[in-house]
């Protein structure tokens, strides 16, 4: 049996060193340093302003700036609260794209108003990360609807069939007029036909009242875009069938506007 040397072994047995930045937010409080904080913080809220850090992980830094706070530990470097939100924005915005793949957070900040040392705008912050989770299944049916409209398959619309979204966004607003537009008149029925199983009230999620005013004024938008094409329309047949289109939505929008929230 061939000896290793004690290099060789030192190498395979080596502990990898833990990043700066994820020793600030994974070690357990009383493992952390002056020195591993003046290290790893500039990089953890650079992360954060670019919006590569996860949901957990925005949690996990707004607890840690608000330890460092209320026990009085130094931070060497400026928190840039505007940034802070806009990198979460961003990291969002990705994530209902689906061009990021990230599981659903599951970190909670227990704070008490009161004693927090959170700026207004880091406590807002944490609000939006809540949301976050708590509409995380239906914003992932929102990815499955707009997978839909980008191709739009059989499969696919039975994945986006009777679905529960948040609201109708601008997003998929754009996405379902682009669609659209492209589509023979089968698949525009089809598209509807989906559109209108689909609920923008009901579930156990929380909106606000922006929630339901996007989606209000988004179904207005879109009925008067179907309205133009009718206008528009020449043909006889596509105009029938235009003046159907339009119809339908004037059904989905007057149901949403009849519906309360559950």
């Amino acid at each position: 049996m061939k000896k290793l040397s004690k290099a060789a072994l030192n190498q395979r047995f080596s502990v990898k060193e833990t990043a700066p930045e994820r020793e600030v937010l994974d070690k357990a409080f009383w493992e952390l340093s002056q020195e591993i904080i003046d290290r790893g913080l500039p990089q953890v809220l650079q992360q954060a302003y670019d919006g590569k850090l996860t949901t957990d992980d925005y949690v996990a830094l707004l607890g840690r700036l608000d330890d460092f706070r209320k026990i009085g530990v130094p931070i060497q470097c400026d928190v840039d609260d505007a940034r802070l939100l806009q990198g979460f924005h961003n990291r969002k915005a990705k994530i209902i794209k689906g061009d990021i793949c990230e599981e659903r957070g599951h970190r909670r900040l227990m704070r008490d108003e009161g004693e927090t040392k959170l700026t207004p705008q880091e406590q807002s912050l944490n609000e939006e990360i809540e949301k976050l989770q708590d509409q995380w299944p239906y914003l992932m049916n929102e990815i499955f609807f707009i997978d839909y409209l980008k191709n739009p398959t059989y499969e696919r619309g039975l994945a986006a069939k009777s679905k529960i979204l948040v609201c109708f966004n601008d997003e998929l607003l754009a996405a379902f007029l682009s669609a659209y537009k492209k589509a023979n008149i089968s698949e525009q029925q089809e598209m509807l036909t989906i559109l209108k199983e689909i609920s923008f009230r009901g579930g156990a999620v929380e909106r606000d009242e922006t929630d339901t005013e996007v989606t209000r004024k988004n179904l207005e938008k879109l009925e008067n875009a179907l309205n133009s094409e009718v206008e528009h329309t020449s043909d006889a047949v596509k105009k029938f069938y235009a003046n159907r289109h339009l119809e339908t939505v004037k059904q989905i929008r007057q149901k949403f506007l009849n519906t309360r929230e559950m």
